[in-house]
């Protein structure tokens, strides 16, 4: 019991900012005060009806679901050659491809800024999009590759063993059985 209540308290501690901010933006006058001295959902109606907020909300959503897709995608099919094949300069590629999680995030950011406009690269979601993949895909990789070394081959071998080939023992065996991952 002891654990729990330290991490509920934990939780509680981390969380509390947000509770607050998300408690007086219901607020009705112009000026934040918590606890709110009358409940309105004025500033939600605001927002929504600022036409750049809209587009900025759309923006992000694009983004987030480009990034995550195309991380997820490379960043489990680089696990899977990590876990599965052994080569010449393994652990160098696991060491390039950790890199970006001992880099504060600001600071890939800044710095790809910097670097893309020193680049004269054109301003464009697939330039954010792109930063979002670096940041995300070692957090990808490294999900999937420990999801895969705690994976039963034996499903694998069960299925090969009945005549599943392997794009079909991939498909029905090993990836539903990696999406926890």
């Amino acid at each position: 019991w002891g654990g729990a209540i330290l991490v509920t308290a934990i939780l509680c501690f981390v969380m509390m900012p947000f509770l607050v901010v998300a408690i007086a933006s219901f607020n009705d006058g112009a000026i934040l005060s918590f606890p709110p001295r009358s409940w309105s959902f004025r500033w939600y109606a605001n927002a929504f009806q600022y036409r750049d907020f809209g587009a900025g909300l759309v923006n992000s959503l694009k983004v987030a679901a480009l990034g995550a897709s195309i991380a997820m995608l490379a960043g489990a099919g680089f696990a899977y050659v990590l876990d599965r094949y052994q080569f010449r300069g393994k652990s160098v590629l696991n060491a390039i491809l950790m890199s970006p999680l001992v880099i504060p995030n600001f600071t890939i950011g800044l710095g790809l800024l910097i670097l893309s406009a020193a680049a004269s690269l054109p301003r464009s979601i697939w330039l954010v999009v792109a930063v979002h993949v670096i940041i995300v895909f070692p957090f990808v990789v490294r999900s999937v590759y420990v999801s895969l070394r705690n994976f039963e081959r034996r499903y694998e071998q069960a299925a090969e063993s009945l005549g599943g080939g392997p794009l079909h023992v991939l498909l029905t065996i090993t990836l539903p059985l990696l999406v926890p991952g």
